[in-house]
C-alpha cells in the first residue's frame, strides 16, 4: 500500500468501549464517531475546517456525509461476510 486509504476505522476500547469511529484522512481531515440511533457520523474532533473547506456550502457537506455513511455500511457488510468473531 503506498498511500493511506481515505478512511480509517478506529476504535479504543479502554476509552469508549461501543464508540466506533472514522478517521477521514484526506481533505477535510476529522474524526467522526458512528451513532446507531440516527445512522450517522457525529464529528468529534476537526484537523481542517470542514465549513470552509465546502465554501459553507451544506448540501456539498450533505452529500460527502452521504458519501462517508455508505462507505462505512459496505465497510460494516463486508465485516459480517469475512470475519469471523471469536
Amino acid at each position: 500500500m503506498t498511500a493511506i486509504p481515505r478512511y480509517l476505522v478506529c476504535d479504543n476500547f479502554m476509552d469508549d468501549e461501543d464508540g466506533e469511529y472514522v478517521l477521514h484522512t484526506q481533505a477535510p481531515k476529522f474524526l467522526a464517531r458512528w451513532n446507531d440511533d440516527t445512522e450517522t457520523f457525529d464529528i468529534v474532533a476537526e484537523y481542517d475546517n470542514i465549513s470552509e473547506h465546502f465554501g459553507g456550502d451544506k448540501e456539498k457537506l450533505i452529500s460527502f456525509m452521504e458519501e462517508m455513511v455508505n462507505w462505512y455500511e459496505d465497510y460494516d457488510e463486508w465485516l459480517e461476510e469475512n470475519v469471523d468473531e471469536a
